[in-house]
């Protein structure tokens, strides 16, 4: 509509990235940007954040 240009990104991202990914691409596109997402397989936590995190988790 009007005119605009549209730009489409396809990647793969971690769950742990897409924590703020709705917040960050509306900032990005002044309120414009969507995205969908889907899952796609899952893979073992690298070991470093799975330190992060039994860390977090015996702290609560």
């Amino acid at each position: 509509p009007g005119g605009r240009n549209r730009t489409v990104i396809r990647a793969e991202v971690p769950e742990t990235e897409m924590l703020r990914y709705a917040v960050d691409i509306r900032s990005l596109t002044q309120g414009t940007g969507t995205f969908s997402r889907s899952h796609v397989r899952y893979e073992p936590l690298p070991e470093h954040l799975a330190a992060t995190y039994l860390t977090a988790r015996t702290a609560e």
